[in-house]
């Protein structure tokens, strides 16, 4: 989920719309202000169904997941998604399971544990109209303060951004098991610019991924 890319489509869909040639950095902000609530009226988009990252309702046990997700394609969903603080402001957390997960890895199992990876996303830019959808995310408060320091993606913040993928996913979606690393990946912890494709050719998202085993459910 692109949620810039997303909203500047259609911001530039509607200034074409408008007749107007200006780039985006040539409106005022009162300009700017009419075009995101145009876009969000023409998406649907409303306080009840959406809502910036601090309005999110909190993560709480009734949000923890009984089952795997069922995941039979990559359009797939893996699951809520979380909302967390850090030095750099608000960022979306992501679980990310394999293929068909479900049918693999049992709460009974006796085997490995599940492998799951977390994507944090970088920070939202807090002078967008980002508004998120309340019914896919959950504010998540975490104990630790974790620093990112300069660009997120820098290595430098690699033990920043495991800390902070450990703790969400144990208090989330591995809440009552255990958060292992996944020594099967050959890097655990990875961080993705704009421009970074996947072996099959197509654009991953930027941030960092972190990929861990997680207890509650075990290969059947």
């Amino acid at each position: 989920m692109n949620l810039m890319s997303s909203f500047y489509s259609g911001l530039c869909f509607l200034m074409v719309l408008s007749g107007c040639s200006h780039g985006a950095g040539d409106f005022s902000l009162e300009q700017r202000s009419d075009f995101q609530e145009q876009h969000d009226a023409a998406l649907g988009i409303t306080s009840e169904t959406h809502g910036t990252p601090r309005e999110m309702a909190p993560f709480s046990r009734r949000d923890v997941p009984q089952k795997l997700p069922v995941r039979e394609s990559t359009f797939s969903n893996s699951g809520l998604g979380l909302v967390v603080k850090h030095s750099q402001g608000y960022s979306t957390v992501e679980p990310l399971y394999e293929l068909n997960v479900h049918k693999r890895y049992r709460a009974n199992g006796r085997g490995d544990a599940v492998p799951v990876s977390l994507r944090i996303n970088p920070p939202i830019n807090p002078n967008l109209h980002v508004r998120l959808p309340r019914s896919e995310y959950r504010l998540l408060e975490t104990s630790g303060e974790y620093e990112f320091g300069g660009r997120f993606i820098a290595a430098r913040n690699r033990s920043a951004a495991i800390g902070l993928a450990r703790e969400v996913l144990s208090k989330s979606h591995c809440l009552g098991g255990t958060v292992t690393k996944d020594a099967a990946k050959p890097e655990f912890a990875q961080s993705f610019g704009r421009n970074a494709r996947n072996a099959s050719g197509y654009s991953i998202e930027p941030g960092w991924v972190v990929h861990f085993r997680c207890s509650r459910w075990r290969k059947s």
